[in-house]
């Protein structure tokens, strides 16, 4: 199940991409090995939550089972 507007072809050949910013507008990419972030599927949102005094954020995917990634 690809979703995408009318207007819009399907797009499901990347992992996505992590962009870190620093703060004045400037963004560096990473690839997934360099941002430790790596998820198969369609991500729908990603929301930011602390576990045990860390930053963590939860990846809820199109039609799969959320993933949690820990920052070390």
């Amino acid at each position: 199940m690809y979703n995408a507007e009318v207007e819009t072809p399907r797009n499901d050949a990347s992992y996505g991409l992590y962009m870190q910013g620093d703060g004045e507008g400037n963004f560096k990419t990473l690839m997934p090995y360099e941002s430790g972030i790596y998820s198969v599927g369609e991500v729908r949102h990603i929301k930011k939550i602390n576990i045990s005094n860390k930053s963590s954020y939860i990846f809820a995917i199109n039609n799969n089972t959320p993933i949690v990634i820990s920052k070390n």
